[in-house]
């Protein structure tokens, strides 16, 4: 009630202490009462259904009083009888000659057959083609025992024969319980499956159970990976491994806690363990480096990709006395030593994996990346009080960028976690449609430019401001709300508040409104009031609000005049408007296996790694290497190009597998006619050419749009 997600709660352990005692007592009072244990016996008010209730048990009680004890065979003759009385029963129907041509006219037949048919349904679940397979909502039950998957050797790994399908055997104690294996699959989904020998016999797997197969000591299945990072146990154990470090830190820490949107279930694709390594072409593409691997930069092919989770580490306030932490300057030196003091306690004391950056502390645990980052909340304050200054005396607090973006990251945006985090507890759909309608605006290449955390919260306010209708009960018709809200608000004139917890009041929201009108030139168009925090997120601006909305009418007149069925081509974009397409190399896209359409050849899933030259000198340091994270060559060049190019043009681009950037150049101060003015594009795309190299494929410019 005190972690990360307290602002859920609404009562302290104190008060939840006291009133579990009074309901101890008075339940305690009400069975003595009953058994006649009082001298001076209490009447406790009871509900209708429960006086019903003791009233057919007592009833019950007394036509069995003179009836005799239970036996063997008092049972087999009540059995004998209701056997026979629905055999009566069924031969007025005419079933009994079914029966008899079965030889199950018999208590004795029925009994067998049931028996046989349960012993062969367990033994293996098997599914016909017609089914429709869904990694997401792939069973979670256990495997029995480990199944021997024969990974392929280095020069047949590109080969699709028949002689290289993997053989698994379910003969003896290996089993196959709870996993899907299927006999056939339709060819449209062919690419998502392994061909496999299964005693004998070519069946099919499902990609994500090879992965899960491959997983050491992984219990659940590859869907479940999701609640597989989420698991509590991992953050806690971390946090209180990091917690036992304070005697030997300079400053304490207070609170760790999860932000990244995989913790609250929003995560459009949650990440894979680090041990995970596709394709034995990517696995040459990675080589050592002193402190961790690196990808090798004479390979055609980008490494796997791998993400990290990011954790915010709060740290204690400190004396007047302490010098370290009282300018800036001296904050950001302290917090590099404290990054690298943490890691190497971590490597010390609990031998884990950890490198130390400027930024941020990354540690490995259970083949899981955390991004640790210090929150030292006196640096907004130092930041503010500088930028106040005038002539070196201190006037004014002024916010800065800077400082509006700290705060945000390391107090609002705990806040709002917590508060979503709470939503996805109430609302078993919000995480699936969350990470719908984030797949669908990042696949018509607007979600960066929409904001994460804004799709989180516009999705929150469907499930908690629902009247007059129920909370979605489906992904489809969540999905199609929140479509709808986006269509029909009025955006311009009025505030979306969201209520977390019911924490705000009827004159409190009237205020906001009326605190929204006088101030409506100042805020930001969408304009998203959470209970819990507020902040001043510029994103959208009003031309991507307006596309947003464009395309949410499209797709429900598409929803409503088509098939469920064919959704898919709403997540297929338009790129008539666009001026520029840059076309990016798919083997420099880590994750293009995630885009929509992809359609790519067989790969390999193992955890055994090609062996490279410097294996040697690793395995005599017997120091584990950090895996490679966060390396996605697209996202950083397209990155590189909104920092670098902001001024010129926007840059639209799908994070999930997009193998093409769409360029829309921005109008100059100096335009004429639409046309811009003293503006060398030639000379820009050229510098994106050279920018781009060994990751740009292919540059179409539509001169005609522009000129």
């Amino acid at each position: 009630m005190s972690g990360a997600f307290s602002s859920v709660v609404n009562f302290t352990t104190d008060q939840f202490l006291k009133r579990a005692g009074k309901l101890s007592v008075l339940t305690d009072l009400e069975s003595k009462s009953e058994s006649g244990q009082l001298d001076c016996p209490l009447q406790f008010p009871k509900h209708h259904k429960r006086r019903r209730k003791r009233l057919a048990l007592k009833k019950i009680a007394s036509s069995a009083s003179g009836d005799d004890h239970l036996s063997n065979a008092n049972i087999k003759n009540i059995i004998s009888r209701a056997f026979d009385d629905a055999y009566n029963l069924l031969a007025k129907l005419g079933v009994n000659i079914v029966l008899e041509k079965k030889k199950m006219n018999s208590i004795g037949g029925v009994s067998s057959f049931v028996r046989t048919q349960f012993e062969n349904k367990f033994k293996k679940i098997s599914y016909d083609d017609s089914q429709t397979y869904s990694s997401d909502e792939e069973s979670s039950e256990y495997l029995k025992s480990n199944v021997d998957l024969s990974p392929r050797s280095d020069d047949d790994c590109s080969s699709e024969d028949d002689d290289d399908i993997p053989s698994l055997s379910a003969n003896g104690k290996q089993q196959f319980h709870g996993m899907r294996i299927f006999d056939n699959v339709s060819p449209s989904v062919s690419n998502s499956y392994f061909k496999v020998d299964i005693d004998g016999k070519k069946q099919f797997i499902h990609k994500q159970t090879a992965c899960w197969l491959l997983a050491d000591g992984k219990a659940n299945l590859s869907a479940d990976r999701l609640k597989r990072v989420q698991q509590s146990s991992q953050l806690v154990e971390l946090s209180k491994q990091v917690r036992t470090l304070n005697t030997e830190l300079p400053l304490k820490i207070n609170n760790i806690i999860g932000v990244d949107e995989t913790f609250r279930y929003t995560n459009v694709f949650p990440p894979l363990p680090s041990s995970f390594l596709t394709d034995l072409h990517k696995i040459r593409s990675i080589e050592h480096d002193t402190h961790a691997l690196i990808p090798r930069s004479t390979s055609r092919y980008a490494p796997p990709y791998s993400q990290s989770l990011l954790i915010l580490c709060q740290l204690e306030m400190t004396n007047s006395n302490d010098l370290d932490f009282e300018n800036l300057e001296r904050i950001k030196h302290s917090k590099i030593l404290y990054y690298i003091q943490l890691a190497k306690l971590l490597q010390e004391k609990f031998h884990l994996t950890c490198r130390a950056t400027n930024d941020c502390c990354y540690i490995e645990k259970n083949h899981y990346i955390y991004r640790l980052v210090i929150s030292y909340h006196k640096e907004i304050y130092l930041m503010e009080s500088e930028a106040g200054k005038k002539d070196g005396l201190q006037r004014t607090i002024k916010q800065t960028n800077l400082s509006k973006q700290l705060r945000y990251n390391t107090e609002y945006l705990p806040k709002l976690h917590a508060a979503i985090y709470g939503v996805s507890q109430q609302f078993v759909h919000y995480q699936l449609v969350s990470r719908l309608f984030k797949r669908w605006l990042s696949s018509q290449l607007l979600l960066h430019q929409f904001d994460s955390i804004n799709a989180d919260i516009l999705c929150c306010y469907i499930f908690l401001h629902s009247a007059p209708y129920e909370p979605p009960k489906s992904i489809l018709s969540g999905f199609c709300r929140v479509l709808c809200l986006l269509r029909d608000y009025d955006w311009i004139n009025e505030p979306l508040i969201i209520n977390f917890n019911h924490e705000l009041t009827k004159e409190q929201i009237f205020e906001m409104q009326t605190q929204f009108k006088t101030d409506r030139s100042n805020l930001p168009a969408l304009c998203l009031m959470p209970s819990v925090a507020f902040h001043e997120n510029n994103k959208p601006n009003i031309p991507i609000l307006k596309r947003v909305i464009q395309l949410a009418k499209e797709a429900l007149v598409f929803l409503e005049t088509n098939n469920s069925d064919s959704i898919k081509f709403l997540f297929r974009p338009s790129t008539n408007s666009y001026d520029v397409i840059i076309m990016l190399d798919p083997l420099q896209c880590p994750r293009a296996y995630q885009a929509v359409d992809h359609v790519s050849t067989e790969v390999t899933y193992t955890t055994r790694k090609k062996s490279t030259d410097n294996d040697d000198h690793q395995s005599k340091s017997n120091n584990k290497l950090l895996s490679i994270v966060d390396y996605d060559p697209a996202q950083l060049f397209v990155n590189e190009l909104r920092t670098s190019y902001n001024d010129q043009a926007e840059f639209f681009h799908d994070e999930f597998g997009g193998v093409m950037v769409c360029v829309l150049w921005k109008p100059s101060k100096n335009t004429t006619n639409g046309h811009n003015n003293n503006v060398d594009y030639v000379k820009i795309i050229d510098q994106w050419k050279l920018l781009g190299t060994g990751i740009i494929k292919e540059m179409r410019t539509f001169p005609e749009r522009w000129c």
